[in-house]
């Protein structure tokens, strides 16, 4: 075996070694949890993780009602999964179908998350955009949004409807 092939050999065989130990770091199966770097003594300081949020709180399966800025008058129905139906001004004309509407007018063309009290929607691919803060009851939310379209600014307010179930 001359020089070269003796070269290339120890090159393989470095690229294997380093590949099945960059392999086993990926599947262990240990995640250290926070407190494992800290020392014994110190473990019972921890605080306890925050608690999620009260039932109160979350919105999915509920439906809402509200008004914005321009005066306009807004249904919302937060479907599992982060779907978002709603229904918006003058959409529902007497007699005609709205492409892409459920059977009670609302669009599903929507998507919502919530974080805490914290909300945000949004509307036909980015069309619009809501934020809002959920109060501590979770009966009443406010918030603003904007058009990526026109530009437009608005402000909005919506509460939990009595009849959706919550």
């Amino acid at each position: 075996m001359n020089r070269k092939e003796k070269q290339s050999l120890w090159l393989i065989l470095a690229i294997l070694v380093f590949s099945l130990t960059c392999y086993s770091c990926s599947t262990s199966t240990h995640q250290p949890e926070p407190q494992d770097n800290i020392p014994p003594a110190q473990q019972d300081n921890i605080p306890p993780a925050p608690d999620p949020a009260p039932k109160s709180q979350i919105i999915e399966g509920t439906q809402w009602i509200g008004t914005d800025s321009d005066g306009g008058n807004w249904s919302y129905k937060f479907q599992p999964e982060g779907i978002l139906c709603y229904k918006e001004p003058g959409m529902e004309l007497p007699g005609q179908y709205v492409f892409g509407a459920d059977a009670e007018g609302y669009l599903c063309n929507g998507v919502w998350e919530q974080s805490g009290k914290s909300l945000s929607m949004n509307v036909n691919n980015g069309a619009a955009i809501f934020n809002a803060d959920i109060n501590d009851e979770g009966k009443y939310m406010k918030g603003d949004g904007f058009s990526n379209f026109s530009g437009q600014k608005w402000t909005w307010t919506a509460s939990l409807r009595n009849d959706s179930g919550n």
